[in-house]
């Protein structure tokens, strides 16, 4: 009984046109999947440098901040610095120009401990290399430490001194 029953509801389903037909042959074909992955860097952050407040006496003061970069895993690239729109274009002669005048106070960029000036690959000062990590989270953020140190005269008027460098990321 049971077997009339599969059987009664297999021809049924064949009649309705429901089950398969039997086929009697195949062709196969390839195609392929593929992406183009290109190479990019973007900046994360670049923290802004703050000597804080002086009474001008002479000496130098130290401070740092830093560049956080994103790139493309294996890809190489330079940071550049350029020499800050007090500079004329020479990245050794950096200035922070008065916001009431004309004075300025000199100041330099390293990409180390105070040894190596950071500039640009035209300037023929150090710009600093690196390789990819990838794109996604902090993780992979490139912090790079940018050290600063102002030299004051002892002459400087009562101002705020500023300058504003432009970053650059090469790849």
């Amino acid at each position: 009984m049971i077997r009339f029953k599969s059987t009664l509801i297999v021809t049924a389903l064949i009649a309705a046109g429901v089950a398969a037909p039997a086929f009697a042959a195949s062709k196969d074909t390839n195609f392929t999947v593929n992406i183009n992955v290109t190479g990019s860097c973007k900046f994360i952050s670049a923290s802004n440098i703050n000597f804080d407040s002086s009474d001008a006496t002479p000496g130098t003061t130290d401070k740092t901040g830093t560049l956080k970069v994103q790139c493309t895993k294996s890809l190489p690239f330079s940071l550049q610095l350029d020499a800050g729109i007090n500079g004329a274009s020479n990245v050794n002669a950096r200035k922070m120009k008065s916001t009431t005048g004309t004075d300025t106070i000199a100041y330099q960029l390293y990409s180390d401990s105070f040894n190596t000036v950071w500039g640009t690959a035209t300037s023929g000062v150090g710009a600093v290399t690196g390789t990819g990590t990838g794109f996604g989270g902090s993780t992979l953020d490139q912090t790079f430490t940018v050290s600063a140190r102002a030299t004051l005269t002892g002459t400087e008027p009562v101002a705020t001194y500023t300058d504003t460098i432009k970053a650059t990321v090469t790849y």
